[in-house]
């Protein structure tokens, strides 16, 4: 049977099955689950930004030279990221000039 009816006829799964053929896993390490592969390539592929950074990309936001969409899509960082980021650092501010902070 040649590859041109392998195709038409179901591929190469069908026609094991149809013909006995017994596939094995090959010998070695249990393959992991979709959802856990997704998760360690986001793991490894996130990224961190340094306090210094974030304080730069807040500063730019409130000086409203451009606007904030505009800024992270610049910096590639969500937007939602760049407000997280401006209200954590003003609630620190609020609270230095309180006195709750060193």
């Amino acid at each position: 049977m040649g590859q041109l009816s392998l195709v038409r006829y179901g591929g190469l799964l069908a026609h094991c099955i149809r013909h006995g053929v017994v596939m094995r896993q090959k010998p070695g390490p249990q393959a992991r689950s979709a959802t856990q592969v997704v998760k360690d390539i986001r793991r490894r592929t996130r990224k961190h930004h340094s306090s210094e950074e974030k304080i730069r990309v807040v500063l730019q936001g409130l000086r409203g030279e451009n606007s904030i969409a505009e800024l992270c899509r610049r910096e590639g960082i969500a937007t939602s990221l760049y407000y997280s980021w401006s209200k954590e650092f003003l609630e620190a501010g609020k609270k230095r000039l309180a006195g709750d902070e060193p």
